[in-house]
Protein backbone atom coordinates (compact mmCIF):
# COMPACT_ATOMS: atom_id res chain seq x y z
CA UNK A 1 0.00 0.00 0.00
CA UNK A 2 1.27 3.45 -0.88
CA UNK A 3 2.13 6.00 1.72
CA UNK A 4 -0.83 7.87 3.15
CA UNK A 5 1.18 11.08 3.42
CA UNK A 6 1.04 11.45 -0.37
CA UNK A 7 -2.35 11.97 -1.96
CA UNK A 8 -3.43 9.87 -4.90
CA UNK A 9 -2.80 12.72 -7.36
CA UNK A 10 0.80 13.04 -6.13
CA UNK A 11 1.32 9.29 -6.34
CA UNK A 12 -0.07 9.28 -9.88
CA UNK A 13 2.26 12.13 -10.85
CA UNK A 14 5.25 10.23 -9.44
CA UNK A 15 4.21 7.09 -11.29
CA UNK A 16 3.76 8.98 -14.55
CA UNK A 17 7.22 10.54 -14.25
CA UNK A 18 8.74 7.14 -13.48
CA UNK A 19 7.20 5.59 -16.58
CA UNK A 20 8.23 8.54 -18.75
CA UNK A 21 11.82 8.29 -17.56
CA UNK A 22 11.97 4.56 -18.22
CA UNK A 23 10.39 5.01 -21.64
CA UNK A 24 13.05 7.59 -22.48
CA UNK A 25 15.72 4.91 -22.13
CA UNK A 26 16.95 5.56 -18.60
CA UNK A 27 17.61 2.36 -16.68
CA UNK A 28 15.07 1.26 -14.09
CA UNK A 29 17.51 1.87 -11.22
CA UNK A 30 18.56 5.30 -12.50
CA UNK A 31 14.95 6.34 -13.04
CA UNK A 32 14.06 5.28 -9.51
CA UNK A 33 17.05 7.15 -8.09
CA UNK A 34 16.05 10.28 -9.98
CA UNK A 35 12.44 10.04 -8.76
CA UNK A 36 13.54 9.51 -5.17
CA UNK A 37 15.75 12.58 -5.31
CA UNK A 38 13.17 14.74 -7.09
CA UNK A 39 10.26 13.86 -4.83
CA UNK A 40 12.14 13.16 -1.60
CA UNK A 41 10.75 9.67 -1.12
CA UNK A 42 12.33 6.43 0.03
CA UNK A 43 12.78 3.26 -2.00
CA UNK A 44 9.99 1.36 -0.24
CA UNK A 45 7.57 4.23 -0.78
CA UNK A 46 8.44 4.41 -4.49
CA UNK A 47 8.02 0.64 -4.79
CA UNK A 48 4.54 0.91 -3.22
CA UNK A 49 3.62 3.68 -5.68
CA UNK A 50 4.93 1.64 -8.61
CA UNK A 51 2.96 -1.41 -7.46
CA UNK A 52 -0.20 0.66 -7.00
CA UNK A 53 0.20 2.24 -10.44
CA UNK A 54 0.74 -1.10 -12.12
CA UNK A 55 -2.15 -2.73 -10.28
CA UNK A 56 -4.51 0.10 -11.21
CA UNK A 57 -3.05 0.72 -14.68
CA UNK A 58 -2.58 4.41 -14.01
CA UNK A 59 -1.80 6.60 -17.02
CA UNK A 60 0.11 6.39 -19.20
CA UNK A 61 -0.15 2.61 -19.04
CA UNK A 62 -1.88 0.25 -21.36
CA UNK A 63 -1.61 -3.52 -21.42
CA UNK A 64 1.78 -3.60 -23.17
CA UNK A 65 3.37 -1.15 -20.74
CA UNK A 66 2.07 -3.02 -17.66
CA UNK A 67 3.66 -6.22 -18.93
CA UNK A 68 6.96 -4.49 -19.74
CA UNK A 69 7.23 -2.79 -16.35
CA UNK A 70 6.23 -5.89 -14.44
CA UNK A 71 9.02 -7.84 -16.16
CA UNK A 72 11.56 -5.10 -15.36
CA UNK A 73 11.04 -5.44 -11.62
Amino acid sequence: MASKKLGVNNRKAIFLKLVELQDSGITVRDSKNQIQESFGIEDDELQAIEDEGLDNQWPPLGVAEVTKLAKAR
